[in-house]
């Protein structure tokens, strides 16, 4: 059971012995192999006596995962679009009382004597007044923004703004510093998508100091490309740029790291996050063809890092939102037999972002949630009876909008039925070239959705 739900379902079961009265209630359980966390219906009624000890419960429990996420976001969804149409008037309405104070201030500085005892304070009103509604437009400006729009920035300049803007609204107990390295540090991104993610990550760190702390948000260049763990180093443009968000919190547990980033993992108790902001952080990075790394010291803090390539500001050509540079995200199916995670290596060394599903279960949750999209389906296997055939052939009654590729471990393309492999778009093998692979991979995903399997 999930460590953050256990209080409470120990105190929703004593409620049942003490009343008698059948209760329902939700909460999380982790798979012990996978990691996965998994949202359970349970009902729960009392049997027998507890006084005589031969007491008991009958109960059902239901899996719940895609109601309880979808369930999540459309709320947090309704509530955000609200709050953000609420905001923007109110923001308005507190600037234009601003400019009101800002006025009296300025025509009572002209009338009163340089000399005058209240000439400072005077001076000291209009000022406030000035960043007030400066921070103000920022906060319009967050609410009101749409991404998909991409532009030259310096990363400096971006980080210093969202510290103006969020800085001032952390609690009393965070000391939020700031290290910015020496001139400018230009990137090409969505500076709106950029300001949700690094906000996100800014509030997490909070979240890891109840008690209080430091939040210290760096910047820095480098050389050399990060280290991201399931992948290799050098697989991103030279020279890199980053910004880390480093906390002095709680820190995260040794068995957590690996798991942090994939969808609907959260530490956090029932309700209060849905697993999908570092998930979210880390295709926004991917997006822009970077990648988001960890370290961590338990009880101690920990520190994000975005990593993202320093802009060519003297390219003759710009890279456009939506154009083929977009990240395509693959899900990988093994039969548990070690070579998935070979294969999302190699696919990550060459720019694909992978997400490994290590059951049947998993697979389906991701692929048919609707929470998460997927280019591709890559099934890897090592035999003719491979779960992931079934799989494959649910994709296309569904008719869902992505490639499937067969990789073929140990099997020649002959021993498959052809049955079998006109259900994928198309079949490589570990025989083949990688620069093979790669060619037909490229042309995979520029063809339509509907195609025959490429044989070779």
């Amino acid at each position: 059971m999930h460590e953050a739900d256990r209080d409470e379902v120990r105190r929703r079961c004593q409620e049942v012995a003490q009343t008698g009265k059948p209760a329902s209630f939700i909460y999380r359980i982790r798979n012990a192999r996978s990691g996965r966390v998994y949202h359970v219906f349970e009902r729960r009624q009392l049997a027998g006596s507890v006084n005589r000890g031969d007491g008991g419960y009958v109960g059902s429990w239901l899996d719940v995962t895609r109601q309880a996420v979808a369930e999540q976001r459309l709320m947090r969804t309704a509530w955000t679009e609200t709050l953000g149409r609420l905001t923007v008037g109110l923001v308005h309405d507190f600037a234009n009382i601003l400019a009101g104070i800002r006025g009296l201030a300025d025509r009572l500085q002209t009338v009163l004597d340089a000399q005058h005892p209240a000439a400072e304070s005077l001076a000291l009103i209009s000022r406030n007044c000035t960043e007030a509604t400066a921070m103000a437009r920022n906060i319009m400006s967050l609410h009101r923004g749409e991404t998909g729009l991409r532009q030259y920035h310096d990363l400096n300049g971006l980080t210093s703004d969202l510290i103006d803007m969020v800085g001032k609204v952390m609690p009393r107990q965070i000391e939020v510093r700031m290290n910015l390295a020496g001139g400018s540090l230009p990137v090409h991104l969505d500076a709106v998508e950029f300001r949700q993610t690094v906000t996100n990550l800014m509030l997490n760190a909070v979240d890891a100091m109840p008690k209080g702390g430091t939040l210290t948000l760096s910047t820095s260049r480098h050389n050399r490309s990060p280290v991201v763990v399931g992948a290799q180093e050098a697989t991103h443009p030279l020279p890199v740029v980053c910004l880390t968000v480093s906390d002095t919190g709680c820190g995260i547990k040794p068995q957590h790291l690996a798991s942090i980033f994939e969808p609907f993992f959260t530490t956090k108790a029932f309700g209060k996050g849905n697993g999908l902001g570092l998930y979210n952080a880390r295709m926004f990075a991917e997006r822009h063809g970077g990648a988001l790394t960890v370290d961590s010291t338990p009880a101690q803090g920990c520190r994000f890092h975005i990593w993202l390539p320093e802009a060519n500001l003297n390219a003759t050509t710009d890279v456009e939102a939506g154009s083929d540079s977009r990240v395509l995200h693959l899900l990988l199916l093994g039969d548990g037999n070690g070579f998935s995670q070979e294969s999302a290596n190699f696919l990550r060394v060459h720019g694909y972002q992978v997400s490994i599903a290590p059951t049947m279960e998993a697979a389906n949750e991701y692929l048919f949630s609707g929470t998460v999209s997927f280019d591709g389906v890559i099934v890897s296997t090592d035999s003719k009876d491979s779960p992931g055939l079934a799989f494959v052939a649910r994709i296309r009654r569904e008719k869902l909008p992505v490639k499937t590729i067969l990789h073929l471990v140990g099997l020649n393309l002959d021993e498959m039925p052809g049955r079998i492999l006109r259900q994928f778009h198309m079949v490589i093998s570990t025989e083949l070239p990688v620069d093979e692979i790669l060619e037909q991979l490229r042309v995979l995903f520029r063809a339509p959705a509907k195609g025959k399997v490429h044989r070779d």
